[in-house]
């Protein structure tokens, strides 16, 4: 194969991949409305030692998770 073909043709593969990984298609579907959110685990930031579990807080007020940057 010549050097020029081989250089289009792994460019091309290249554009190709990062396409794909720029946009990866719709996100899965989160919980059903009215159905509980699946339970899970994360470190406290004050203490990075100890966790809290959303289902800690079921029964209690509201759980209001905020994900992004707001600076």
């Amino acid at each position: 194969m010549r050097p020029l073909a081989l250089l289009l043709l792994l460019a091309s593969a290249a554009v190709a991949e990062d396409k794909d990984r720029r946009n990866p298609g719709p996100p899965p579907p989160g919980p059903a409305v009215g159905r509980l959110a699946p339970d899970f685990e994360i470190a406290r930031l004050d203490d990075p030692e100890k966790t809290v579990r959303l289902s800690d807080f079921r029964g209690r007020k509201p759980v209001v998770l905020v994900f992004g940057s707001y600076t």
